[in-house]
């Protein structure tokens, strides 16, 4: 299944940034080597609506914080977003935790925030921006795992899919499909609404499904 995603590019010091801008401000470039410039660097972080829970980074207000127990005590989380890819790599080996993740979802097990691939990041500077994506998601199995003195049951999660450079997989927002389109749309549609027997498909569900495409 696909998740709809914003996308925030905001100022860094950081000398690593891969994105840049020229010297008319105007024009956002792809530093290849990773180092910088002095007309301004840039951070791109990629975020949804997603559960936000302590350890996860997370935007608010522009800027972004890490969830702890002590710093956001008695804070609306409507107001944030959770992070869940980014080209800071201040943020990509952050967790403590990793957990063991079935083969068979063609995902792998990874720590930190995910990243943007290089390809998305030069056609997002190359059109000057992007304001949202459909993100991948993928079912993600984890066994019985401890989190610190506590064991966790088998449980099923969606997640981000990612490939073996801890890279998500973004797709360009799609609003309108044609006739060749509807092979693949219902094959997706019958793995995401197991039918059994009684159930009802309504307009409803069509079109929240087709939203999240």
């Amino acid at each position: 299944m696909k998740k709809r995603a914003k996308v925030h590019l905001l100022p860094t010091n950081d000398e690593r940034a891969v994105i840049g801008l020229t010297a008319d401000e105007k024009t956002l470039w792809f530093v290849h080597s990773g180092i910088g410039n002095s007309y301004g660097n840039k951070h791109l972080y990629i975020t949804t609506d997603d559960e936000i829970k302590e350890g996860d980074w997370l935007i608010w207000d522009d800027k972004v914080y890490k969830h702890s127990k002590t710093s956001f005590t008695g804070i609306d989380f409507s107001d944030c977003k959770k992070i869940i890819a980014t080209t800071d790599p201040k943020l990509h080996n952050t967790r403590l935790k990793d957990c063991p993740v079935n083969p068979e979802d063609n995902m792998v097990s990874v720590r930190g925030v995910s990243k943007p691939s290089k390809e998305f990041i030069e056609e997002y500077c190359r059109v000057g921006g992007i304001d949202e994506v459909d993100v991948e998601y993928g079912l993600f199995h984890d066994g019985n795992f401890k989190d610190d003195d506590e064991t966790h049951a088998f449980k099923a999660i969606r997640k981000p899919r990612v490939n073996s450079h801890n890279e998500i997989t973004i797709h360009p927002v799609k609003d309108s499909w044609t006739v060749e389109d509807l092979p693949d749309l219902l094959s997706r549609f019958c793995k995401d609404h197991s039918l059994h027997r009684g159930l009802q498909i309504t307009d409803g569900m069509i079109r929240e499904w087709l939203e999240k495409q």
